[in-house]
């Protein structure tokens, strides 16, 4: 089967993206080689972008998903991924996030879909890549590669994954929407998703490509693309791993049936951390490192002090 009979969801939340909306949505569409299907819910903007949204209101491969409250972007996409899921008359094989400010180079999804498709026999795949990231106007700022390991350690302590460059499979996706506890969860849908995918050993695809040209300006909800005082900032800011510890006591609750015994001994430290022998244990562990020594550093010390 070639690859438009490969449908894929497009999963878009909008909030106050006016401005560039228009051209993410057209670069969305334009995908090369794939049957997609652009689901967009916009999370209460107060400017103009539901009057971009209905443009596309008629078009019978955009499904806007009509919201009346502010959930918040991981939420917004949780709800997208539910809807999408339901959509009884198109069953579709694979899922993507795609951010409000980007825009899309025509072989973003083929080319995930190509990577996927060779890993058939996993029913839990996820793919990532690359991306360039760029400014207001889509001057190339830097070319983001990332350097992981894939292990379920590393991907409790780090954060660097854009959303937006994944896409996964079905059946992953199914089983991430468990429970109704998953909206209260603190920490990303994309983080989770990618963390979920490791605990039950599935396939993870890292690509070279970019296929997104990643705008970063200063209404970006994500932090893909910023630099190291900025990372540092936020992660002081923030209380990162005490909402990766209430990620690890999810994902224990309702997926460790389906995990093996080393990844539920690494689940349970995460999800304890704060006990002394989990800490150490934590500390020691060189499998759980940062994207740079300065951020292994800030997270071994945050760890010793009790700022986590």
């Amino acid at each position: 089967m070639g690859m438009n009979g490969k449908k894929v969801a497009v999963l878009m939340s909008t909030y106050n993206g006016a401005r560039f909306a228009e051209n993410q949505i057209e670069s969305i569409l334009n995908q090369s080689l794939v049957s997609l299907h652009l689901f967009i819910r916009d999370d209460g903007s107060k400017d103009e972008t539901m009057a971009v949204l209905n443009k596309y209101r008629n078009y019978e491969n955009v499904t806007i998903v009509d919201a009346t409250e502010n959930v918040g972007y991981k939420n917004s996409f949780l709800t997208l991924l539910d809807v999408a899921l339901h959509k009884t008359d198109k069953q579709f094989k694979y899922f993507s996030f795609a951010d409000q400010d980007d825009v899309w180079r025509p072989n973003k999804l083929v080319s995930a879909v190509e990577k996927l498709e060779h890993h058939f026999d996993s029913k839990y795949r996820l793919y990532y890549s690359g991306m360039t990231v760029t400014d207001s106007n889509l001057n190339t700022l830097l070319e983001k590669r990332y350097c992981l390991k894939n292990t379920l350690e590393e991907s409790l302590v780090r954060f660097s994954l854009t959303g937006t460059t994944m896409v996964f499979s079905r059946v992953l996706a199914e089983k991430l929407l468990v429970s109704d506890e998953i909206y209260d969860l603190k920490d990303g849908h994309d983080t989770l998703l990618f963390r979920l995918n490791l605990a039950l050993c599935g396939v993870v695809i890292y690509d070279d490509y970019s296929g997104v040209l990643f705008r970063r300006h200063d209404a970006n909800a994500s932090t893909g693309g910023k630099n190291i005082m900025a990372k540092i900032k936020d992660d002081f800011a923030k209380k990162y791993y005490k909402a990766t510890s209430d990620q690890a006591k999810f994902i224990l609750k309702h997926y460790e049936d389906d995990m093996t015994v080393a990844n539920i001994n690494i689940m349970n430290k995460v999800a304890n951390y704060g006990r002394p022998l989990n800490m150490i244990s934590i500390f020691f562990n060189q499998k759980m490192k940062r994207e740079s020594f300065i951020m292994n550093v800030v997270f071994r010390a945050k760890l010793i002090s009790g700022f986590l």
